[in-house]
């Protein structure tokens, strides 16, 4: 399925809506597996 947000500037906050909130734009990407 889709996941909201993947944290992908140092990995520790994967799939994670709240991180999708709080982190810049860049080191934000929406995936699907």
């Amino acid at each position: 399925g889709y996941h909201p947000a993947e944290f992908i500037d140092n990995g520790q906050c994967n799939s994670c809506g709240l991180c999708y909130q709080m982190c810049p734009d860049v080191a934000i990407e929406v995936w699907k597996d």
